[in-house]
Order: C-alpha cells, then sequence, then structure tokens
C-alpha cells in the first residue's frame, strides 16, 4: 500500500526519494529493492512500521493509510 508521511509544519513526504532525503536513510534497508520505477511516485515498497519502530525519535502514529506527526 502506498502510505504517505505528513507533518504539521513541514512538506508531506510522498516517494521514495523524499524519505530519503527527509529522514536521511537508505531506502533499500526497509523493502525498497533499489530500482528507480517508484522512486518518485510511491514509497508501496517501504516498510514504514518497521522504519518508526526502528527510529522513536520520529514520532508519528499511522491512521488510514497515512502516518502523521505527533
Amino acid at each position: 500500500m502506498c502510505d504517505s508521511i505528513r507533518f504539521e509544519k513541514e512538506p508531506d513526504v510522498m516517494s521514495i526519494r523524499q524519505f530519503q532525503e527527509r529522514f536521511k536513510v537508505d531506502a533499500k534497508l526497509y523493502g525498497w529493492d533499489g530500482k528507480d520505477e517508484f522512486i518518485d511516485c510511491c514509497m508501496c515498497e517501504i516498510d514504514l512500521k518497521r522504519f518508526f519502530n526502528d527510529h522513536p525519535e520520529h514520532e508519528f502514529y499511522y491512521e488510514n493509510g497515512e502516518w502523521w506527526e505527533l
């Protein structure tokens, strides 16, 4: 499923490229196969639940297909 990451005061993260840039992490560590076909349009290959569990310093909760900043 193509989740998104929503911020209260910053631009939302909607793609793999934005995810990597915003969180300074290699998306391949969280399931992305490294192919560029979805890098700018979707985060469906990324296990965001695992990412946020691994990085509790980023405080988000999940609701209806979106991760919301606390």
